[in-house]
């Protein structure tokens, strides 16, 4: 794991391009990690240059999680949610 985390990272300063490596999960025989990037096209160049496999990239539009049922952009009298409370950007999951 520590040689494709330092494979990736090289790869990753090396794109001359935005480009964020958020997480990584491995569940079973599979790897599935969330980048942030201006297009699928980058995702696929970082696969490729780092020997990295990238069966499908998708695009996530929401995270959601317990705090989602009671989240408003607005509350208390008007008073807007701090941004990192209202939705997120869109990036993809590769996996």
């Amino acid at each position: 794991m520590r040689d494709i985390a330092a494979k990736s990272n090289e790869v990753v300063a090396g794109l001359g391009v935005p480009y964020t490596w958020i997480t990584s999960y491995v569940a079973g025989d599979k790897i599935y990690c969330v980048h942030e990037a201006a297009s699928a096209g980058v995702i696929e160049r970082h696969a490729r240059e780092g020997g990295f496999p990238a069966n499908k990239i998708t695009e996530v539009s929401a995270i959601i999680g317990p705090a989602t049922a009671r989240a408003s952009s607005y509350c208390c009298g008007g008073m807007r949610l701090p941004e990192h409370l209202l939705p997120i950007p869109k990036m993809p999951l590769v996996g």
